[in-house]
Order: C-alpha cells, then structure tokens, then sequence
C-alpha cells in the first residue's frame, strides 16, 4: 500500500442500514509471499481449501457470487466486486453486496518465519453491514455469537491455505 492512501474500497452506492460488523485478523503462513498473495487473489478458487467457502462462481473479470456457511446454520450470499489486485504492493480488496454490504481487504506483505526462512503476513480486514433482513433482527442479540463465528471461520481458513500451500 503506498502511504496516504485508503486501503478500502468506496462504499456501495444505496449504502445497507443495519447493525455494523468490523473484523480484523492477522495470518501468518509460512510461504513465499508471491504464492500467499496468488492464493488470496484467486477468490473464485477459495471454496478449494476454505470450507466454510461452499461456492464461488464468476459473474465477470471483477464481479462474483459466493455463498459462505460458517457454524451457525445461516448461510449467506454475497456478491463481490474486486475493487484492488495489486500484487506489487500486495494490496486486494472487495466491495460486497448481498446479506452483507460493505467491503473486505487483504494486506500481504513479506516476514521472516522460522530459522529466518521466507514466510507472509497476510493482514484481513473487513466493515460490513448486516443487509439480511432476518439476519438484521438477530444480529444485535447475537452480536458476541456472530463476532465468535467469524473468527472460528477465519481460524479455520488460515488452516485451509496452509494446507493448500503445503506449509
């Protein structure tokens, strides 16, 4: 990311009322920079090594659908427009639409892992909010139970693309 500029994507126009979530986790894989960045930037390719994935589909070169299932037994469609691909600073990011409106952002930079061995820092950081009508009533009562699913998610996602990246 260069300095002085905003990492996320521009609101949607028509902007979700609705209860706001905003998430942030820090993955530490221990691979080559170039391929964690591949990996994340191949979005359509997710449901491959994320479970709680269940399907990507490609609508056009920027635009997507996927549906996304976690523990709770609310499945969620959301439609994904890839604002940023920027292997060079390794900057991505989303504007969503759907059950959730808002945006989500990979920031993949270079560490040392291991013995000094090449390994990534991939930083995810995401604003949504709750557009789902049904999902709009609950999620002020289970806020805590909504904040705990996506972090179990992200968990098991981070275990996922190790895998997919054999470290």
């Amino acid at each position: 990311m260069t300095p002085g500029t905003d990492p996320r994507p521009r609101p949607a126009p028509g902007r979700a009322e609705g209860p706001t979530f905003a998430f942030h986790h820090v993955w530490r894989i221990a691979a080559p920079t170039p391929r964690v960045f591949e990996a994340l930037a191949a979005a359509d390719r997710y449901a491959e090594w994320w479970p709680q994935i269940r399907l990507v589909t490609r609508e056009g070169p920027d635009d997507g659908m996927a549906r996304v299932r976690s523990v709770l037994p609310i499945p969620l469609t959301l439609h994904l427009h890839r604002e940023v691909s920027d292997a060079e600073t390794g900057h991505l990011a989303v504007r969503i639409a759907g059950d959730l409106c808002g945006w989500a952002c990979w920031q993949v930079r270079p560490a040392l892992g291991a013995a000094g061995a090449p390994a990534t820092v991939a930083d995810y950081r995401q604003t949504v909010v709750v557009a789902q009508p049904r999902l709009r009533r609950l999620a002020p009562p289970a806020r805590l139970l909504f904040i705990a699913n996506h972090s179990w998610m992200m968990r098991s996602g981070e275990r996922g693309l190790r895998r997919h990246l054999d470290c």
